[in-house]
């Protein structure tokens, strides 16, 4: 039986060009430096500009959004998080435009209602064409790109801290993250090595035991990609502040790094199943308490960590009898350009113990959107029980910390 949970403003396909609109009266009538100050002191206390009210654009429900910024000696451009990546070979529909006399810069966009995003500004260098960017340019932008200078939220991000904009209606999703208070009860966190599969190298792995140190109802995760989710997206403190609030149970937490060969990781292969499964868990035994009980240990990822994840549970249900699954990279792998979708053929396949299955996929993300819907419905015919939520977003941490909490919450 699978349920699926979508916003009743979700947007299902972005159009083609970003709908730039009129800047807002305030900042139209802004003519001189002491006007621009106070309106420029007032964008860093509040964030990004947000009409409270929203409208709808191109068949889109969304709401008239307006991001300031000094101006710089070169073009800037807004880079929000897969919006800006349609447009990664001609930046001319997100550069910011100059307020004559103010010092200031601004853009304002239609976007989605609902929409939780990462975001951030970059300054083009001298010598590069907005107009015409090849992948090696789109890269040194990705690279380049700075949180917002307002003092909003900011989430980690493995090029650096970008800002999160979350839109009237996002906060369904966002509030699944406790917020940081004082005194919330710390975990234990350790790193170990374990012999990689091959025994060629060792893999580094994180284990994070949430307070309180022990108890019968501890659940176990092993969450693939351990050294961005630890490094660069607050992973430990997410779940500390999670089960502090009551949101998850006491939980182990296994992350192993996948390294420079996340491909060969990732890739949908059974010895890397069987070594998430049997190696990785008894090494752990040494350090943490890893229960024994598969309704309560959970195996989860994101992009190609999102079918790795499907498939290790296929693959050991003795083990996992829970998936989290976002934004799954379900096209794995592509030959001469074409998508094979392994996994069709694996959930076909399985004669073992249906699997519980939190799934979660943004409506932004291109062809993605398209796979996890037909994964989804593969599963489900299968006979595994699936929650999946659509959310207004892309292919994106800031979507991802909140909706692992919330496929936890439900799977445990």
């Amino acid at each position: 039986m699978t349920s699926i949970v979508c916003d009743p403003l979700t947007w299902h396909e972005l159009p083609t060009e970003p709908l730039r609109l009129r800047l807002p009266e305030r900042l139209q009538r802004l003519t001189t430096s002491h006007d621009a100050r106070s309106a420029w002191q007032e964008y860093l206390t509040t964030g990004p500009w947000i009409d409270p009210e929203p409208t709808e654009a191109r068949g889109v429900v969304g709401h008239r959004v307006s991001f300031l910024a000094p101006v710089t000696p070169g073009p800037t451009a807004l880079v929000l998080h897969t919006i800006t990546d349609r447009h990664r070979t001609d930046l001319r529909p997100m550069l910011l435009a100059e307020l004559p006399g103010t010092g200031l810069q601004a853009i304002s966009l239609h976007l989605p209602a609902g929409l939780v995003c990462s975001y951030g500004l970059v300054d083009l260098p001298e010598g590069m064409d907005p107009a015409a960017l090849d992948r090696g340019a789109w890269r040194a932008v990705v690279r380049a790109t700075r949180p917002d200078e307002a003092r909003v939220e900011r989430i980690g991000h493995p090029t650096g801290e970008l800002s999160r904009l979350v839109l009237p209606g996002g906060r369904t999703l966002t509030d699944w993250e406790p917020p940081g208070e004082a005194g919330v009860p710390r975990g234990r966190t350790v790193r170990f090595e374990v012999p990689d599969v091959g025994r060629q190298a060792s893999v580094e792995v994180w284990a994070h035991q949430s307070a309180p140190e022990h108890g019968p109802s501890r659940a176990l995760l092993v969450l693939l990609d351990g050294d961005t989710w630890v490094q660069h997206l607050g992973v430990t403190d997410l779940l500390d502040r999670a089960v502090a609030a009551g949101a998850l149970p006491p939980m182990t937490t296994l992350l192993p790094s996948s390294g420079q060969d996340r491909d060969a990781r990732l890739g949908l292969h059974d010895d890397w199943a069987e070594w998430l499964a049997v190696d990785l868990v008894e090494r752990a035994r040494q350090y943490v308490d890893v229960v024994e009980d598969p309704a309560r240990s959970v195996v989860a990822g994101q992009s190609l960590g999102g079918a790795a994840a499907l498939h290790t549970a296929l693959q050991h249900p003795e083990r996992f009898g829970c998936v989290v699954s976002q934004s799954g990279a379900f096209w794995w792998p592509a030959v001469d350009g074409v998508d094979q979708f392994a996994l069709r053929g694996i959930v076909a396949a399985h004669t073992g113990p249906r699997l519980r299955i939190g799934h979660q996929v943004g409506t932004l993300e291109f062809h993605l959107l398209d796979l996890n819907r037909d994964l989804v419905r593969l599963l489900d015919e299968a006979g595994h029980r699936v929650v999946s939520h659509e959310d207004v977003g892309g292919h994106d941490g800031a979507i991802w910390r909140p909706g692992l909490v919330r496929a936890l919450a439900h799977l445990l």
